[in-house]
């Protein structure tokens, strides 16, 4: 526990850790939850996996989808708005959860495609270096921060999608890199930013993107990179952790159910 003088991303002794000097305080490794790189990326591979089952829930339950491009098995609009998606005028009526059941619906193949490869790329990386619980927190907070952010500028169209959560994600990636490092010349760091500039570009060129929701989450997982790089692994933060994340998992599961329970 506490500071190590590892690197958490490459295994690397670093030199310095511990002596009490400033630089060393970002270097702390806080693993709450799995072990990630020893029993696999569980939590990360979940949620891949909460993708595609409510894709698959949304194209059996509506009608036949037709079309190409990005309209691509895409689902039915209105199964997406009774499964959850965000509808401003629904939220403001006191429909929270779908802050929530947002983050893990999508339009279309290659939406939900691209979502979950970042989400598989980003995540594992998280998950090894700081475990499960920590990589599920990231995920949460980042993607509901992105639909609260999204509220007050999407207007009354229909959005979803785990976009902002990704770039909660990469976010966080690219802080706690850099606190790690001291620059951004290591590969990693140079390939999530290159995801980041094809995230944002991507955004730019496509009216329907939720770039606010996106700019939401990169910014609160910016934030919680931050923090948590520069926390100490004590028992006390593993214990303020651990009951984040598990209000994190009640609001998933409440979510749910209050979606079943709208349901006609």
């Amino acid at each position: 526990m506490g500071i190590v003088d590892v690197c958490p991303y490459c295994g690397t002794r670093q030199g310095g850790v511990g002596s009490g000097s400033r630089k060393a305080s970002f270097r702390v490794r806080l693993r709450i939850g799995g072990e990630g790189a020893g029993g696999g990326p569980t939590v990360t591979g979940t949620l891949v996996v909460i993708h595609a089952f409510f894709f698959v829930t949304a194209l059996i339950v509506g009608e036949p989808p037709s079309g190409g491009g990005l309209d691509f098995l895409a689902p039915n609009t209105e199964v997406l708005f009774k499964l959850g998606a965000q509808y401003n005028p629904a939220v403001a009526a006191g429909e929270w959860w779908r802050l929530v059941m947002s983050v893990f619906l999508h339009f279309g193949a290659l939406h939900i495609l691209f979502n979950s490869y970042l989400t598989w790329q980003a995540g594992r990386i998280l998950e090894s270096d700081m475990g499960g619980s920590v990589m599920f927190l990231v995920y949460f907070v980042t993607g509901v921060v992105g639909f609260m952010a999204s509220y007050y500028e999407a207007g009354d169209g229909l959005t979803a999608g785990a976009s902002g959560a990704v770039s909660g994600l990469l976010g966080w990636l690219i802080v706690r890199r850099r606190l790690v490092d001291g620059h951004f010349k290591h590969p990693l760091t140079r390939s999530v930013i290159n995801l980041v500039v094809l995230n944002a570009l991507i955004g730019l060129v496509l009216p329907i993107i939720n770039n606010t929701a996106h700019l939401g989450g990169f910014l609160s997982g910016g934030v919680m990179g931050w923090a948590l790089t520069r926390t100490r692994d004590t028992v006390e933060t593993r214990r303020v952790l651990a009951a984040l994340t598990g209000a994190c998992v009640v609001a998933a599961v409440a979510s749910v159910g209050f979606m079943l329970r709208a349901m006609p």
